[in-house]
């Protein structure tokens, strides 16, 4: 093989190996990200858009907390976040 083929086979070897790299190990959305979209989610719905639930999150945990009118309303906050959230921790303080 000549030294300019050997030295381009390299080069593009390397280079999709940085990219796997780093495809494997970029982070996940940050807590940020999932409250904006887990709000947007309860903000549509008309009936959870009334409630008073605060929706917070730091270091890859979600945290619902506030005060629901009954098990359905919480149940269905809590599904929300949980189909948002991905594989992010969800702590229901409500």
């Amino acid at each position: 093989m000549k030294p300019t083929r050997k030295l381009f086979v390299l080069c593009t070897a390397t280079i999709a190996v940085l990219v796997l790299i780093t495809i494997l190990v970029s982070p996940n959305p940050s807590s940020q990200d999932t409250v904006t979209k887990i709000k947007a989610q309860l903000f549509s719905d008309p009936d959870l858009r009334k409630l008073n639930v605060e929706v917070t999150g730091r270091d890859g945990e979600i945290m619902l907390s506030g005060a629901v009118p009954d098990y359905a309303a919480r149940l269905r906050v809590y599904e929300i976040a949980v189909n948002t959230a991905g594989e992010q921790k969800i702590n229901d303080q409500m």
